[in-house]
């Protein structure tokens, strides 16, 4: 009977050699690792969002931004908080002018719908 489980049919370990293939690459900034991995998940990169809401009073004029500030943008969707029902009504009817100026503002049509939350008033 032949054993095949037997001592000569294990695995020696190899001796180490030096490998010829490439050293990993450096360590990145976490910045352009973020970017990455939103490039790879379609979500705007954080540059986008900064952009949005660094420009939000210019953008939505210094009435509108001081009772609202967008919160995220998902899916195309861009979420607003508002610190009064009567400001997400004001966004409801502004939306498609908003809409056109923060993708103006991107260069790009990133921005599709608004939605709004009602959050408490900022504090002065």
């Amino acid at each position: 009977m032949n054993d095949r489980s037997g001592d000569r049919h294990k695995r020696r370990p190899r001796p180490y050699r030096a490998s010829s293939q490439k050293l990993p690459p450096q360590p990145q900034p976490l910045a352009s690792s973020i970017e990455r991995l939103l490039g790879h998940l379609n979500a705007p990169t954080a540059s986008t969002l900064q952009t949005v809401f660094d420009r939000w009073d210019d953008l939505v004029g210094p009435g509108l931004a001081e009772h609202t500030e967008p919160v995220s943008l998902v899916d195309r969707c861009l979420v607003i908080a508002v610190d009064d029902p009567a400001w997400a009504s004001q966004l409801s009817w502004d939306a498609n002018r908003i809409i056109d100026l923060v993708n103006g503002e991107l260069e790009e049509p990133l921005v599709e719908t608004l939605q709004t939350r009602i959050r408490p008033p900022r504090s002065s």
